[in-house]
């Protein structure tokens, strides 16, 4: 009973451990390979890597195999890649700093308890201390790997070279705690009874050195990870300040002319009624004609209050037109949500883009011409974007990436979709909760 108990703990502790390890390598190496995304693997997965990890935590305790590490360490690199589908720098490096984590773990535990039986004679006092020993190590361990997880999580987006720079990092002081202390040697035990009780100290500090340069390292890494995220914001608001840009150009350019047009529209209107009065009918028709032409400029831009959104608009929908769909335009932002054009144009992009998408794919087999309509309507401290386009009677619906991304935005304001798709109808509706304003007294 009592060796099955001792067994038991191991296993357990090191289950304790292992799930962390699971975890962090979910979060961590799907925000690297895939930023955006969080990754949410099956029970199974779960349940193959602790099964598999206790089997080995048994024959380790059983046999004493100081190897263990090494065959972890592959086992961790197989099942990041085969199982959660993490590639590369950027997938692995997750997985390098788990193993490293590990290493300096085993390292200290095996010191501390060669200093406790080097100096205690009583097995069963020394069982008890490895367990107490364990225990402490493996809370460090999860504590270590969800402060890291949250780094990783918190930004994402670095490329594959800072990666790579963190992967050869971690690899390089595994090797060098391999080599200074042969951890993954089977003569490790005697290794350390070689060098004595002074040198062991002395490869403490060492280790200290090698975990403050390991923690180091890792904080050079969030930094850079920082770094690219806003090195990507910036260019998002230079892409977007020269939209905006050549939005007001436009719109300065057709005030100009709607001013020139409205200067000359009574000349063009006396020759209009000069035309009629002397029965030249066609000729006047012609003229009017021309005149309308011109004219049409002044109502294709929308005005929905954000420019951000007016410009989003203006090329969604122009589009749409340019593919012989009739489009309705009936938005208006409320001024509250002035300062999240970028969470708006999310939502209206991904509603445009699929409305679009789905005109064209059944605008062949409808009797009726396609249409996008997309509005908008504020009450009670909510807004309703509705959009509406039409659809194939018979597709099946899936719901994608759009769709995903819009309920994402959608949660964001505390809102809500909701989704209709019959009779050769598509409509979508998005209720957004609208921020209240401080009132300063």
């Amino acid at each position: 009973m009592e060796l099955i108990c001792y067994y038991g703990w191991w296993v357990l502790t090191n289950g304790i451990m292992q799930y962390a390890s699971f975890q962090f390598l979910t979060v961590a190496g799907t925000a690297s390979s895939c930023p955006g995304i969080r990754c949410h693997p099956s029970a199974g997965y779960a349940a193959f890597w602790l099964t598999a990890n206790g089997f080995l935590t048994l024959v380790n305790t059983a046999f004493h195999v100081t190897g263990a590490v090494l065959l972890y360490a592959i086992l961790l690199i197989l099942f990041s890649r085969f199982a959660l589908s993490l590639r590369g720098s950027t997938g692995f490096a997750p997985a390098a700093v788990t193993i490293t984590l590990y290493t300096f773990t085993e390292g200290f535990s095996a010191l501390i308890m060669y200093w406790v039986s080097s100096n205690l004679h009583s097995a069963a006092a020394g069982q008890a201390i490895q367990m107490f020993l364990s225990l402490t190590m493996d809370i460090l361990y999860v504590g270590a790997l969800r402060l890291m997880q949250k780094r990783y999580s918190s930004v994402s987006g670095a490329g594959a070279e800072a990666h790579s720079c963190l992967f050869a990092a971690c690899f390089v002081l595994v090797l060098s705690i391999e080599g200074g202390m042969k951890l993954y040697d089977f003569g490790f035990e005697q290794f350390l009874r070689t060098i004595g009780l002074s040198a062991s100290f002395k490869l403490l500090f060492i280790m200290v050195g090698g975990l403050i340069l390991f923690f180091a390292i890792l904080r050079s890494f969030h930094n850079n990870l920082c770094l690219a995220a806003q090195q990507a914001e910036a260019f998002f608001l230079r892409k977007r300040q020269k939209g905006l840009e050549d939005y007001l150009g436009k719109l300065k350019k057709q005030n100009e002319e709607y001013a020139s047009f409205q200067h000359d529209i009574d000349n063009h209107l006396l020759v209009v009624s000069e035309l009629i009065r002397g029965q030249k009918c066609e000729e006047a028709a012609g003229y009017a004609d021309k005149l309308y032409a011109r004219g049409r400029f002044s109502t294709e831009f929308p005005f929905a209050g954000s420019t951000a959104v007016d410009i989003l608009l203006q090329e969604k929908l122009g589009y749409a037109r340019e593919y012989g769909i009739k489009t309705t335009c009936r938005v208006r932002i409320p001024q509250v949500l002035y300062p999240y054009e970028l969470e708006l144009c999310t939502i209206l992009a991904n509603l445009l883009d699929n409305g679009i998408a789905s005109c064209m794919k059944g605008g062949i087999k409808q009797k009726e011409s396609p249409f996008l309509s997309i509005k908008t309507k504020e009450k009670a401290g909510f807004l309703l974007i509705e959009a509406v386009n039409s659809s194939e009677t018979c597709r099946i619906f899936k719901e994608g990436t759009g769709l995903k991304n819009i309920r994402a935005a959608a949660e964001a304001f505390g809102g809500t979709v909701d989704i209709e798709n019959k009779d050769g109808v598509f409509r979508i509706r998005v209720l957004l909760c609208l921020p209240k304003i401080r009132e300063e007294g």
